[in-house]
């Protein structure tokens, strides 16, 4: 049997700023960008301005969002290029499954 095994990126995108969002400490083994870095990464969600994933596997699928809807987009390879083949992805309000890890429990 051929089994595929799906991995995949997830990222957000922030509004870089150098307004201190977190004590990280007096750790004098970080220099200042480092130190600013960390500060970056360690934002609340309420400061993304994009965030999504992709998924590689015997397709590959980017979803992202701006903030106005999700959009799933999978990759055309005779045109090198991903077409748009779900907007608007919502998460179903009820369902027979309610985690992954308990789906075939």
């Amino acid at each position: 049997m051929l089994q595929f095994l799906a991995t995949g990126s997830i990222f957000g995108i922030y509004n870089p700023n150098d307004e201190c969002l977190a004590d990280i400490g007096d750790d004098s083994a970080l220099d200042q960008s480092e130190q600013r870095c960390v500060v970056n990464v360690c934002q609340p969600g309420d400061n993304l301005l994009a965030a999504g994933y992709c998924m590689y596997s015997s397709s590959v699928i980017f979803v992202l969002t701006i903030g106005k809807g999700v959009f799933a987009f999978t990759l055309d390879l005779m045109y090198g290029e991903f077409v748009l083949a779900r907007e608007n992805t919502q998460i179903p309000k009820a369902g027979n499954i309610y985690a992954f890890d308990e789906g075939n429990y």
